[in-house]
């Protein structure tokens, strides 16, 4: 189909097949607000899929080259969540040179938590937070308590000075 003008497609099913050679669905906007969209209508317990059987690292991508992204889970029943699962290793990087670079926070009431697990990990490091330039900060609330639990709690410094571990009660 060439069209130099509107196409519109009106169908009780489609079906847009390719095999054999790349293939791309283009649309090149010129003015602000000229959005598009890929939606599955209809409030019924069915799913939007992007699937991707293929081989390399780079086998399903959702990138942008200018501007943001946004992920909203708008649900809010039980397993109406953000999962994201992984065979391998999981990174998020950051490359803004700001404060907050990377962010993680709960904000929906009093019960909420945030938990960092492992729970196969039996190295002497296997939840560690490391800073290679700069310091580490843990703050409580006023009047709350911070917890360490488990075996021996070691304290090292190599700084040179006295009160290089110093402890204080207020």
């Amino acid at each position: 189909v060439n069209a130099s003008g509107l196409v519109t497609i009106d169908s009780v099913g489609l079906s847009i097949d390719s095999a054999g050679v790349a293939a791309n669905i283009t649309s090149t906007t010129d003015g602000a607000a000229e959005d598009f969209t890929i939606a599955l209508a209809g409030a019924t317990d069915s799913s939007l899929i992007l699937s991707s059987t293929g081989t390399g690292v780079d086998a399903l991508q959702i990138a942008t080259s200018a501007g943001g992204m946004d992920i909203t889970v708008a649900g809010a029943a039980a397993g109406e969540d953000l999962d994201i699962s992984c065979n391998q290793e999981i990174n998020v990087t950051s490359t803004s040179d700001a404060a907050n670079a990377i962010y993680l926070r709960a904000n929906a009431g009093t019960s909420e938590t945030i938990k960092i697990h492992a729970d196969q990990g039996s190295g002497e490091a296997s939840i560690e937070l490391t800073s290679d330039a700069g310091g580490v900060d843990i703050n409580a609330a006023a009047g709350k308590d911070v917890t360490i639990d488990g075996g021996q709690l070691l304290l090292t410094s190599a700084h040179d000075v006295a009160n290089s571990i110093y402890l204080r009660a207020n």
